[in-house]
């Protein structure tokens, strides 16, 4: 697996960081989704290199004049929602995520915006 940024298909872009995941496993991908108005899927990690390194990502898209407008988590594992809040500080965007993933996360991190099927 490649650890740098890929871009999987036009408007798909992954990162690899590396989070405290099930064995064998040691990173979560994180997504990068559209090409002016981004969407971040999956902050992933909880410790803070990880997320400096998924922040930089971030950051050289909007100094490339993209927007980023939310961060979306698809469920509730902390693998996947590590960085979220740091994110939200970070870049100032509501996070987005299913009411099932919401009320698990209830207490531990806001959710801006529920999302349907």
């Amino acid at each position: 697996m490649t650890l740098e940024a890929t871009e999987i298909a036009p408007g798909v872009a992954r990162l690899p960081l590396r989070t405290p995941t099930v064995p064998p496993a040691t990173h979560t991908n994180s997504y990068l989704i559209g090409t002016q108005e981004l969407v971040w899927i999956e902050p992933a990690s909880v410790y803070p290199e990880e997320q400096a390194r998924g922040e930089a990502w971030i950051q050289s898209h909007l100094d490339a004049g993209k927007q980023l407008k939310a961060i979306v988590l698809t469920h509730h594992h902390p693998d996947h929602v590590g960085g979220a809040e740091a994110a939200r500080k970070r870049f100032g965007v509501e996070v987005w995520a299913h009411d099932r993933t919401a009320e698990r996360l209830h207490g531990k991190l806001r959710i801006d915006r529920l999302l349907e099927h």
